[in-house]
Parts: C-alpha cells; structure tokens; sequence
C-alpha cells in the first residue's frame, strides 16, 4: 500500500538519487515542466500538449502528442507564443482542441484564442473574448453543445483572482449570467463527468486555498459538495473523467504551503473517496493530464514551491492503479525487457515491477549482468534478491533458481544486523557489485518483464578453400543440385567480377563465356521448376541501373531477351512461388534512387507486371522469402528512400496483406526498421529468417525468423556468436548440406569473405489427416498423446481408440510419403484386400505389432526416436489396423492418419 514515508523517500531520491541513473526511466518526451495545457484531441484521441515552463522564466511554445505509446513533437509553422497556466478543451462540436489566454513571457496574460486541427495550429478572431487571464478552468458541455471557461487570475503570479463564466459555441465567446457561481479563483480542477452530464469543478485559489466542489448543469453552477469528507484544499491539481469507472478522478495539486500533493481522489456525483494504489507520482501540482484511450494519461509537474523540481515523467491511471510509463530496452542476452523505476523502497519497485508483469531483475550469468550494467550503469539499483524471509537465504522474487551472485567481498552484512534484507547494485562499491541494503531506503529498481519468444540459434564459421575476395552487394543462390551460385558484387578495391560455385566449403571459379555484366544490388535466385537459376537487374561500376535477364545452368550463363521486362533497377527483391512455378519480383531503386513499387512475374520465358488489388507501399533493400509451409510469399522491411521500414506484408497469389505482429506484453515485439538485410526460408526450421541489416543506429547483427503472426528472436547458444553486424550480406539455404547459410557483407569500411552455418531449432509438429473406415465400435481414430511429443532422443505416444477387445491384434504402419505407395498416388482404396471403403494414407514402410487394447478399446502406440539431429525436419505418417469381430463385413477396420515432424524441440 502507499504510505507517506513511501512519498517522502520517492521525491527525496527522484532528486538526490535519480541524477545518478545512467538509463532513462521514463519514456522519451517533452522536457520537464509545469503549467501548460493539454486536452484529447476529439479527431485522433491523442493527447495534445502545448506550452509550460521549464524553469528561470524559460516559457516553451512546443505541441506535443502521445498516441498511447509514445510521445512525438510537432514541427509546426503557426503556433501560439510560448506560455504557460493557458486553458486547453477538446471542443467537441467542431472535433477540435480549443486553447484561451495563458500568461506570456514579459507579456503577461493573455486573451488569444486558437484552434488545433488536422495537426496544426490557427488563431482565431473572435467577436467577443473573456479578458486576458491565465489559470482558467472549464470543459465542453456536450449536452449543451458549448464549451464553459471559469475564472483564472489577470496574473499567473498574483493578479487579481476572477470569478466570471463563458461559454464557447459557433466560433465566438459569449459571457454567461448563471443564478449561482463559485467564487473567484484561478487554477481550480474541472472536467466534464459523462455519467452524469455535468462539468465538475473543485478547489482552487481565490483568498486562501478552496476545496469545494461545484457542477454547471448548462445554465448555471450548482454547489454540490464543501466541508469534512472533501479532499484538501489545493489548486493546480487536475480532474479526468475515468471511463472504466464511471468516476471522476483527481490527482495531486499543490496546498496553502507550497507543498506538492501526491493524493488520488474520486468524484462520485454525491461524495468524495481517496484511492488507495500500489504505486504513485511523485508529489506535484501543475501537471497536464487528459483521457487518453480509456486511461488518465499525467506528464510532468513541479514538486513545490518555492525551489521545486520540474518533472518530465508519464504515468498512466486504469481507474484502479497508477502505471509509470517507463522505457523499457531489449537485452541481446535473453531477449526479455528491462526499465528503471523511480527512486522507491525495495517493497515498491518490487509491486511496480508485478503490476509491470514481470519482478524486480533476476541474474542468470556474468553476461547479463555485464550488460545491466553497460546499459543502467553501477548506481544505487535494486535488483529482486531478498532474504527477507530467512535471515541468511537469499532467493529471487521471480522464483528462479540461479547460483550467480556478484557480492562486494564485505556484503551482504545485514547492516551489522539492522536488517538489511535487499540487493542491490552499490554505488560505492563501482563495477556492479552488490550489496544488502534496508527496504527504508529508496533507489530505482531494475525491472525486467519477460519478451516475446526467444530460441537458442548455434552459428559456426565454416573454413573454406579457394575463398573469393571480401565482399558485400553480391548475389548468391542455391544451385539446383545443391551449393551456391555466387556473382558479382564490391570489394574493398572495386567490382568483383569472377562467377563463384560452392559445393560444401570449396569455392570454384567458373569460366563461361559469355559472362554477365559486372554488377551489385541485384538479384540470383534458383528456378526450381527449370532447374536453372535466374538473375536479374543491378548496377554497374558507373552507377547505372540494369535491366536484364540472364540464366545460369550446368556451368553457362545465358542472356535472355524477354518481350516484356522490369525497368531497371537495383535493390530489389525475388522469391520463387513453388505453387505455380513462378518467380515473382518486387520494388527496388530506379535511375533516379526513387523507391519503386511494381511487381513483376517471370515464367521462364517472359515477365509479367502484376497489379494485385492491394497496392504495396515502393521500397528497396527489402526482403523476401516464399513460406513454403504456410504458402504464402512473405515480405518485411526496407526503405522508401526517406525511411527504414518495419512492416510485414505477405502475398497468398491473389494480393497483399499487412500483417500486423503480436505484441507480447503489449510491447511491438520484432527487428526494428531496417534495411540491407538478409532473408530466406529456412524449410528445415520451417522459417522466415531475417538476419543483420543497417538501422538508424546503424549495422547490426540480431538474428530473427517469422510463423506468420509472431516473431521468433534467436539467441547464441553457449560458446556460439552471430555473425557480426553487417549489411549487404546473402542467405540462403544448401540443400546438399541441409543448413541455412550465410555469405559476405560488412558495416562502413568493412567486407567480409566469411561464410557461416546456421543451425535453427527445429520445432516439432503433428496433424491428423484423412479418415479411416468403419469397424464395429465405430469409426477407429488414431491421435497424438498431447502430453509427449516427436522430438529426438525421446519416445512419444499415438493413441488409437474404437478397437475391440478380447486377442484381436491391432498393427501399427508408418512410412515416409503421404504421396505414393510404389509410384501409385495415395491414398489408395483397399477393396482389392477385401477392405472396401478403407484407404491406405500412407507408404506403410514399417509395420509393427502393437499391444493388446486395455479394455477400453484403446491401444497405447509408443515410438521411439533416436537421437540423431539427421531426423531433424524428417516427417513420418502413421496408420493403425485392426482385426474385426467374427460376423462384421469386413475383416478389419483402419483408422485415420497422423502426420508427424521430428524436431529438436
């Protein structure tokens, strides 16, 4: 629960400790501040934000928005002059933010009025206006149609307190006459309640600090609520409307003293009730706030006056609990998330990182915590080991067990045995090490939640003979029989022109004549319905685009001369559909480094531009790979000349789709926006790999694969390393050698000759498929024991119900096609057995006996798998038979069919 001297040690560290913190805490947004405005913008739902002031007189004229995620500044032409203490309204009529009057730098208050719209800024012209003021209160009235402004001060500072009412409608100011009215004040809290149809105001200051609570029905204010049973009183707090709750929420403000609160209060229509939450803001008044997506979004404040602190922090409320919007990284080594909290008690930033959905950081190796250190640095950081339990037993809040540990020689003390319970790195100490402290103290804590999926990858850097040089911009592919095909490309010294043959780990030069043109950026792929691989486009040493096809089979290249064909270009991306036998080719830099957006497919003989319904945004130095399991082509990322991108399309034959990838935790889990990257399918994985690429940050060397709906992130495994960070590399899978490989590329001033092997875990799977025949107690079926399953070294169940009792046999038959039984296609009727109607779905290599049913007829099938990794991706496919009963029309009865793929895991 949230106690005072939780508030007290949380400001108190927010302001001697949080200076020390190497990471960010909080989200990236706008600079600390206090006393702008802000309002939900009624077209898009973000937040707008406007103005405030940073500290020594430094009045700020910046629009910002937070969409939910993420804060982003507008560059605007038009905009208000830089102030502060302005009022801010969604202006539901028109769909537009509405903003009135502030105080400015050296001007003072105040009568202006401005529109926000579309993104941008007007100033309007009113007939008539309120006088200038700052500090005003006020919301939309939807059910009258108008906007009501109450009060402010003639200054932010110590003007004059003001007690009058307008109302907005139709593009002008109107005063209003209520029969009843608050009495002067400025920085009071109102918003409008949706429950019940009324603006609520509350508190503020006029002679001394107010804490009544009053409501405009319209026409005029009504006082609902003063005396014991109130909140404090204050001013500068903020009031949101709470849609999970149907409540009006309050928060913070400053008191008579200058003291920032900390306080959450709800407003029922009838009485006041203090919130009690887990966590909360650090104590501040002036703060902007406003629904946001079903949530009260609060940004920054001022701690007290005088000689507060500005704050640039975001927090969200659910109607229940206050949620830090705190920025969490990605580690290389886990792939799970970690963040900062806010200077807190070891028992807070432990409850934070719960509601967070993970625990307080948990460190597995020397790895780990080598890079929580590089990343959060060596300050006063709680990590989630405790002993609070046992004096002397130390253990996780995640519940792991880990026999890692990174104590300074003299810790953990207990403090000479005043309870010293909490880990945490020591700032003293240097390095990381770690030390033992009480919960008493506040220090941020490390919170770690768990990321999307994650799997372990080996990779090996293969030696090879007769190596071409270091190179990247290359194009590489399979061959036919097996190996690669390498051409073309750039050195560190220029072109590279020699074609390449790989079989194994050999390199060897080929000499056909005639040879291509030298080039770069272009594309190789193996036609696999022609047995021949296919080039296409580049370009050349001057930097002229290409527009050619060329061929390449038994060692000869071939120059095609197509009636149809692409422009010419570079950068672009091919993939080879095996369900019509066509190569299709997509986007790529034109003559004028313009991204391109046309798809073309080629048969063999000729191109053929392709207009699908769905237009795909133009891009070059993308990828793309054809899913061979799903069926679908699958494209990802690039550029469009102005911006990497990050985006998944896949193309089922008929048009484009987006697919938008699950969010594990609510965060975007995936390679973030890139391009000069490598992709292929992996058809023993089973998946898309993208590998390396060039960020906005610049090369870097992740490695990541796509089912369709998720992204899988790979990490080394024990003594393996990724290729390093590069771009303009070449993947592809060797068939002869059955492993996913990749070729070359560099970063900067680099080039690489090396070639790598990349083993990805193999994910185990199974399916029923066809239908058995008949048998006397009903139609047999055979189904996978869920609780094992086909990985290597291990046995796994089938099941095989509906079979009689008593010493009738039952029999198992597996084989290793689904396709043909001797060359005849399957399935296959049985009727020539006696067994009509009962098909044969498999090529029955192997036929075991299997046990006797146990008396409820059902027979337990065990299978075994060798632990041998060349049973990787190897697919086998059961059916099971048994007697029938003297007297049934058919001598046996079959059951359906299971598939099964062998994996790893």
């Amino acid at each position: 629960m949230k106690k005072a001297a939780f508030i007290v040690a949380a400001l108190t560290g927010w302001l001697l400790v949080g200076a020390l913190v190497a990471a960010p805490q909080f989200v990236p947004g706008p600079s600390a501040r206090y006393a702008g405005g802000c309002a939900t913008d009624p077209a898009s739902g973000e937040l707008i934000l406007f103005g405030g002031w940073t500290g020594l007189s430094q009045y700020q004229d910046e629009t910002w928005r937070w969409d939910g995620v993420a804060w982003n500044q507008l560059t605007l032409g038009i905009a208000p002059a830089a102030r502060r203490d302005c009022f801010m309204v969604a202006d539901l009529n028109s769909g537009t933010v509405l903003l009135f009057g502030g105080e400015e730098q050296s001007v003072g208050a105040r009568d202006d009025t401005w529109s926000f719209a579309n993104g941008s800024w007007s100033q309007i012209a009113p007939q008539a206006a309120p006088s200038a003021r700052s500090g005003s209160a006020g919301a939309a009235h939807p059910p009258s149609g108008q906007v009501v402004l109450f009060g402010g001060a003639t200054n932010a500072a110590a003007g004059s307190a003001l007690g009058d009412t307008w109302l907005w409608s139709g593009g002008n100011w109107q005063q209003a006459s209520p029969a009843t009215s608050p009495s002067a004040r400025g920085g009071s809290a109102a918003a409008f309640d949706e429950s019940r149809g009324r603006v609520v105001l509350f508190g503020g200051y006029g002679s001394s600090m107010l804490a009544d609570t009053w409501e405009w029905d319209g026409s005029t204010w009504i006082l609902m609520h003063s005396g014991p049973g109130a909140p404090p009183a204050r001013s500068a707090a903020s009031f949101v409307f709470d849609d999970i709750t149907d409540r009006m929420i309050l928060f913070g403000g400053v008191d008579n003293g200058g003291a920032g609160l900390s306080d959450t209060w709800a407003w029922d229509g009838i009485s006041w009730q203090q919130l009690t939450t887990v966590i909360s803001p650090a104590a501040r008044y002036g703060y902007f706030a406003a629904p946001v997506q079903g949530h009260v979004v609060c940004f920054g404040g001022l701690t007290q006056f005088p000689g507060g602190a500005y704050l640039g922090d975001t927090w969200t409320f659910d109607g229940t609990e206050w949620h830090p919007k705190i920025d969490y990284v990605t580690s290389p080594i886990n792939g799970n998330r970690y963040a900062l909290t806010p200077p807190m008690t070891w028992t807070d930033t432990e409850a934070l990182a719960v509601l967070e959905g993970g625990h307080l950081a948990t460190v597995r190796s020397q790895a780990e915590q080598n890079w929580l250190v590089q990343t959060f640095g060596t300050d006063n950081l709680w990590l989630g080991y405790t002993d609070e339990a046992v004096e002397g037993q130390w253990t996780w809040s995640s519940g792991e067990s880990t026999t890692y540990t990174n104590w300074h020689p003299a810790e953990p003390n207990n403090g000479g045995g005043n309870g010293e319970h909490y880990c945490h790195f020591h700032l003293l100490f240097g390095s990381g090490l770690w030390g033992d402290a009480a919960t008493s103290v506040a220090f941020p804590g490390i919170v770690e939640i768990p990321g999307g999926p994650v799997a372990d990858v080996t990779a090996n850097l293969l030696s090879t003979t007769a190596t071409p040089s270091p190179l990247r911009g290359h194009a590489l592919a399979s061959l036919p029989s097996g190996g690669a095909l390498l051409f073309g490309g750039q050195t560190a010294s220029g072109p590279f022109f020699p074609t390449y043959e790989l079989q194994g780990t050999d390199w060897n030069k080929q000499f056909p004549n005639p040879q291509p043109g030298v080039r770069s950026a272009h594309t190789l792929l193996l036609d696999q319905a022609r047995q021949n691989n296919v080039m296409f486009g580049g370009e050349n040493p001057l930097g002229a685009k290409l527009g050619d096809t060329w061929t390449y089979a038994n060692g000869q290249w071939y120059y095609l001369n197509p009636i149809n064909t692409p422009s010419p270009r570079s950068y672009h991306a091919m993939a080879y559909d095996p369900t019509t036998d066509m190569s299709i080719l997509f986007g790529g830099e034109d003559a004028f480094a313009t991204a391109i957006g046309d798809m073309w497919q080629w048969d063999g003989t000729d191109w053929f531009q392709l207009t699908p319904p769905t237009s795909l945004p133009a891009r070059m130095r993308h990828g793309m790979a054809w899913d061979r399991l799903r069926g679908v082509l699958v494209l990802f990322g690039g550029t469009n000349g102005t911006a990497r991108l990050d985006d998944v399309w896949e193309w089922n034959g008929t048009d484009w789709a987006q697919i938008m990838p699950t969010q594990p935790n609510g965060f975007a889990y995936g390679p973030s926006a890139r391009d000069g990257f490598v992709m292929a399918y992996d058809p023993k994985a089973e998946r898309v790999v993208v590998i390396g690429g060039e960020t906005d940050s610049g090369c870097v060397d992740d490695a990541w694969s796509w089912d369709g709906s998720s992204w899988l992130r790979y990490l080394p495994t024990s003594g393996s390393a990724l290729p390093s960070a590069r771009q303009g590399a070449q993947l592809y899978f060797d068939a002869s050698a059955n492993e996913l490989r990749m070729h070359g590329g560099g970063c900067g001033a680099e080039f690489s000759a090396e070639l790598w092997q990349l083993q990805l875990p193999v994910f185990s799977r199974y399916e029923s498929y066809g239908q058995g025949c008949m048998g006397s107690l009903g139609m047999p079926t055979l189904s996978f024991d869920a609780s094992t399953s086909p990985v290597i070294g291990t046995t796994f169940n089938l099941i095989y119900d509906n079979v009689p009792g008593g010493a009738l046999p039952a029999f198992g038959a597996y084989g290793y096609s689904r396709t043909s039984y001797f060359g005849v296609p399957l399935p296959i009727d049985l009727g020539v057995a006696g067994l009509p109607g009962c098909p044969l779905l498999q090529s029955a290599d192997e036929a075991p006996t299997l046990t006797a049913p146990n008396g409820t007829g059902q027979v337990i099938w065990p299978v075994a798998i060798p632990n041998n990794a060349q049973l990787l991706g190897g697919e086998l496919f059961f059916q099971a038979l048994h007697l029938e009963l003297f007297g049934f029309p058919t001598w046996a009865a079959m059951s359906n069919g299971v598939a099964v793929r062998i994996g790893d895991q």
